[in-house]
């Protein structure tokens, strides 16, 4: 009985000891193959180097791991649906801000170090030979980077001009200086201007004329202007004059002047169409034409008619005491 318990006890303890080394070798094997479950990545995230153990099974499940995110303008040597490799690489290259103006419109946008050129492709630009950029097109582009591009294009137009009539004047000596008739009406011509027309992001900044065609030669208008002075009596007749002076009028008869000839200075009869002047201002014998009284001749002086005045001869006192003394009245010296 007591051989029985000892190998019972005995047989216990084997199983606890077997049991034990089941246990402890099966938590090793089960670390070891989660040891094994994780990979080596290498991290090159703009110029930041790092070393990541993951259990991460795709690119975009690790990045979300070690909360590192990735902008859609950002670029990446990986796909983030890409399974994760022992001893993987990632290189990360984040975008920078740019400014790029185009068509009167200033854009904030977002590239890597590509040149120029990709850019311009990325942002539905195509530059011909007639546009401005301010950086070379294979340069690549920088943070904070300024393009500008000036979008020019040219069009050729043509456009109807008016070509407006000249005048010709004919001078005529045979009629007044106020007479101006139209012999003939003038007609304005036209010409086809064609003209080279720049823009430069849609707004014009140059135009230069390329050739012009006339299509309708203009007709000179012609107009007759007459180069005399003449003076147009109530009666209807015309006379022609050399100057006109306004003067100061006064009438005399016969017999106001006592003790008279009859005669003037000149020895002429005095009668209807005599008139006393002032000789400084109307030599003696030039021929008048006194408006309000008819033709006359210089033929007379008198010690009160100095200057602008002239005494008319009337045959009668009544007709002199009518007429009375008169301002501003026109005096025409006739040719």
């Amino acid at each position: 009985m007591y051989m029985k318990n000892i190998l019972k006890k005995e047989i216990n303890f084997n199983f606890i000891i077997i049991l034990f080394i089941v246990s402890a070798t099966s938590l090793m094997v089960m670390f070891y193959a989660d040891l094994l479950s994780y990979k080596q990545v290498y991290l090159m995230d703009g110029n930041i180097e790092s070393f990541y153990k993951t259990k991460a099974k795709t690119v975009g499940e690790f990045l979300i791991s070690i909360n590192v995110p990735v902008r859609d303008v950002d670029k990446m040597n990986l796909d983030k649906t890409s399974e994760i490799q022992k001893d993987m690489s990632i290189k990360i290259e984040r975008a920078f801000p740019i400014k790029l103006c185009y068509n009167n419109e200033i854009r904030k946008v977002f590239a890597t170090q590509i040149p120029v050129s990709a850019v311009l492709a990325t942002n539905n630009i195509v530059l011909s030979k007639e546009d401005y950029i301010n950086v070379k097109t294979e340069e690549s582009v920088k943070p904070n980077m300024i393009i500008e591009v000036k979008d020019y294009n040219t069009e050729i137009i043509e456009k109807k001009i008016v070509i407006p009539y000249t005048e010709k004047i004919i001078y005529a000596k045979d009629l007044d200086s106020s007479v101006k008739t139209v012999v003939k009406e003038g007609i304005n011509g036209e010409k086809i201007v064609k003209s080279k027309v720049t823009y430069m992001n849609g707004v014009e900044v140059k135009r230069e004329n390329i050739g012009e065609k006339i299509t309708k030669k203009p007709q000179e208008k012609i107009i007759k202007k007459g180069t005399a002075n003449i003076y147009k009596a109530v009666s209807g007749k015309a006379y022609s004059y050399k100057k006109m002076i306004s003067m100061t009028a006064t009438a005399y008869t016969l017999s106001e002047l006592k003790g008279s000839t009859g005669r003037t200075c000149l020895g002429l009869k005095v009668r209807e169409g005599i008139v006393a002047v002032d000789p400084k201002v109307i030599p003696l014998r030039t021929k008048l034409y006194v408006e309000g009284y008819g033709e006359a001749m210089a033929g007379d002086t008198g010690g009160a008619i100095k200057g602008n005045k002239i005494d008319l001869y009337m045959d009668t006192l009544g007709e002199v005491n009518n007429y009375g003394r008169r301002k501003n009245v026109k005096v025409y010296i006739l040719k």
